[in-house]
């Protein structure tokens, strides 16, 4: 107990020496705290379930939260972010956060709208790609950026391995153009 005393003897007089100036100048703390607000909604939402003889389950729960702690205009928030949302690094993060706003929307959207909010946020050369094949659902595009993705970095393999047989030096005739399994001398 004396302890306690102590403690706010000292922050009292940490306060009193600060210039009255400052002291007006920070902001109030609040001093409750976010568990017993939650726990005071919680008592209400069950009161009200119980009034009003709704069973309580995962969904209405999921409901009266929603309800109660999201803006009014979420869903036109989340539509903002998925039109704002552009491929800065590797598609693999592109693709998660894009999926990460699209499992916060309640409103269906429709595969074309998907697709669309999808395709303006990549990358150009994807995107122009994605415009070519026609992609009929999000996941068909996706796949298809993916694979396309994965091609542009990998290169064009049959460009590169023309290069490569243009170079390739024969070990058994020692000329330049093809490998020893495919000599013609040999033959």
């Amino acid at each position: 107990m004396n302890e306690q005393i102590a403690a706010q003897a000292a922050r009292m007089e940490t306060l009193a020496s600060k210039p009255r100036a400052a002291r007006k100048a920070q902001p109030p703390k609040y001093q409750g705290s976010l568990n017993e607000d939650l726990d005071l909604w919680y008592r209400q939402f069950v009161a009200d379930c119980d009034r009003s003889q709704v069973v309580r389950t995962w969904e209405t729960f999921k409901a009266a939260m929603r309800k109660r702690f999201l803006p009014p205009d979420h869903e036109y928030c989340l539509r903002e972010k998925l039109c704002k949302l552009t491929q800065l690094g590797p598609l693999h993060d592109y693709v998660s956060a894009f999926q990460d706003v699209l499992i916060q929307c309640k409103i269906p959207i429709s595969p074309l709208e998907l697709r669309f909010y999808f395709q303006q946020g990549l990358r150009s050369e994807t995107a122009h790609h994605l415009r070519e094949h026609h992609p009929a659902t999000l996941d068909e595009t996706i796949e298809l950026a993916l694979r396309f993705d994965h091609g542009a970095k990998g290169g064009n393999t049959n460009t590169a391995t023309a290069e490569w047989m243009q170079r390739a030096t024969c070990h058994k005739c020692k000329q330049v153009g093809h490998i020893a399994p495919n000599c013609p001398s040999t033959k």
